[in-house]
């Protein structure tokens, strides 16, 4: 799938990517003034920069090889954006707006009131910066409907588990993450930037969506082992939990399983992506869609490993 640059963006997808430790040094700055002045975690410089941390980690290794001091930081702003209100929400500390607000704050770049919360700072400001980039209009709206439907995620996250309702089975959460395409939310915003060029779809053909797949289940299995590893986890959708009741084992037994399981489907992964290279002419297009999943799910392991060893937020309250 051909963009308007000289290459597809799939193509310069790859696992480690911002090598320019100027351009990381001067984004980091950036957002560093931009969360004092917005007033996150009031001003305390330990908290700020493990953020600023995990956001470089993510930065370094998530995201499209063509990149430009603003793009960075927008991309760095929205991902700060989201850890504060998914952590957030969950634990009760950001609950200053609805979707209603967050769309218009994100949509208009202004402020409501004299004195906003800090969420809406954080937003107004991604809102005029993306403002000043002049993205096509129907990419902006696509990113914002993701960026809605994502915020509202975590909101009816928090009502499941406050009304103490139950997902269901490992298979029904097993099924349902299949082919939720797993791309952190801050990349979903660099591929608006590029016009939603990458083939982020599920794809038609039927080996190339079992890749997805497991694509997808991988990054969730690790996803839901950092979370145990943060105790950040919900209670209510995460692998290990499932399995820790089904198979009516303790938390480090279910660990290993998962471990066992996500190793097994990389190989499964890596076996059909060795099937369908093997047969270029029953496969003519594959190639940058193989390349992006490889370097996606690369790119997401890494930055998951160091979402796990992070302490940016306070351990989740609502299980307490």
């Amino acid at each position: 799938m051909q963009t308007t640059h000289t290459e597809p963006l799939e193509q310069a997808f790859t696992a480690s990517i911002i090598a320019d430790d100027r351009l990381r040094a001067r984004t980091r700055e950036t957002l560093r003034q931009t969360l004092e002045d917005c007033g996150v975690f009031g001003g305390d410089p330990a908290r700020v920069d493990e953020l600023l941390r995990l956001t470089d980690t993510y930065q370094t290794y998530a995201c499209p090889a063509r990149v430009d001091d603003e793009s960075l930081l927008i991309a760095g702003l929205y991902g700060m954006i989201i850890i504060l209100h998914g952590t957030g929400i969950l634990t009760g500390e950001h609950l200053e707006l609805g979707p209603e607000a967050f769309v218009r704050h994100l949509r208009t770049g202004a402020l409501e009131h004299d004195d906003p919360p800090e969420s809406a700072r954080l937003l107004a400001e991604l809102g005029r910066r993306l403002a000043a980039r002049s993205m096509d209009p129907k990419a902006l709206d696509r990113f914002v409907h993701y960026a809605e439907r994502t915020y509202r995620a975590y909101l009816d996250k928090r009502d499941d588990l406050l009304q103490g309702r139950h997902p269901g089975s490992l298979a029904e959460y097993q099924d349902n993450r299949r082919f939720r395409i797993g791309i952190y939310p801050w990349v979903w915003l660099w591929i608006a930037l590029d016009g939603f060029a990458l083939p982020i779809q599920r794809p038609r053909d039927e080996h190339l969506g079992t890749m997805l797949g497991l694509v997808n289940q991988i990054t969730y299995m690790r996803n839901d082992i950092a979370t145990l590893r943060r105790d950040l986890h919900d209670g209510l959708e995460n692998y290990i939990l499932f399995l820790e009741a089904d198979l009516g084992c303790d938390r480090a037994r279910a660990i290993e399983v998962t471990k066992e399981r996500c190793n097994d489907q990389v190989r499964e992964l890596l076996a059909l992506e060795r099937t369908i290279r093997s047969a270029p002419g029953d496969y003519p297009e594959a190639a940058p869609y193989l390349d992006f999943l490889r370097s996606l799910l690369v790119g997401n392991l890494l930055a998951l490993e160091a979402f796990s060893t992070s302490a940016y937020v306070e351990r989740d309250t609502l299980l307490a």
